[in-house]
């Protein structure tokens, strides 16, 4: 579930003073007392009114809360993380954050292997098997055969790919003998200096939703290819 938002509870912007604080919980309180309001949900909204207020009230307890909830929202903008533990399992700043970091990492590497199943799928789709790899922090390297053809593709999940990003890639291409195509496989977008220098040295680009609509057609055209072990094994 969505951890609550304690200022949204309290109905107070997230820079209230500590006065604003106290005149929301003690307007809240006479509306939803449990000796004043008869609704069955009353005692609930109470005590989640009672959570808020204890936190947003003391100044360490606030300050802890105010850093968990900005790291929250920063890692579900990257990943989303709706299903992960609450905060409030882990009652140390340090330990709520090794928490979160791994239920990022977790969902950063199944991202990272969905886009690569999507990408192998259009090659093997079309008889090809994967020779090598060679794996970058935020970027893959992968050099797919079928018979004597050789095809390199780059996959990188950088936010943009820039024509920088891209002029590293066509600097490494050395290192590839025998390749006569070349792909990169970008997880958002290129930035249009970037399409146009893959254009212009022969390079096939593919953003996300690209690759998407691709990998529909290539499905509805050629079915589920076998499975193979994987591009290391």
């Amino acid at each position: 579930m969505r951890e609550a938002d304690y200022y949204q509870i309290l109905g107070v912007p997230y820079d209230a003073d500590t006065a604003t604080i106290e005149r929301a919980y003690r307007a809240l309180a006479r509306r939803y007392h449990p000796d004043i309001n008869p609704a069955a949900d009353a005692h609930q909204r109470m005590a989640a009114i009672n959570e808020a207020y204890q936190v947003l009230r003391d100044p360490q307890r606030r300050a802890r809360y105010d850093a968990l909830r900005h790291l929250r929202r920063r890692l579900q903008i990257l990943a989303p993380l709706d299903d992960a533990p609450s905060l409030r399992l882990a009652t140390h700043w340090r330990a709520a954050l090794q928490v979160q970091q791994h239920q990022w990492r977790a969902a950063w590497d199944e991202q990272r292997e969905r886009f690569w199943q999507k990408v192998e799928f259009l090659f093997r789709a079309r008889g090809y098997e994967s020779l090598r790899r060679r794996e970058h922090s935020t970027r893959v390297d992968v050099l797919f055969r079928r018979r004597k053809e050789r095809v390199l593709i780059r996959m990188d999940f950088a936010p943009v790919i820039t024509h920088k990003r891209l002029a590293t890639f066509l600097d490494a291409l050395s290192a590839w003998p025998r390749v006569r195509q070349v792909a990169y496989f970008g997880w958002n977008t290129f930035t249009p200096r970037a399409v146009r220098e893959a254009k212009a040295h022969g390079v096939f680009v593919y953003n996300g939703e690209t690759l998407e609509r691709v990998y529909r057609q290539t499905r509805a055209r050629y079915g589920r290819p076998p499975r193979e072990k994987g591009p290391n094994g």
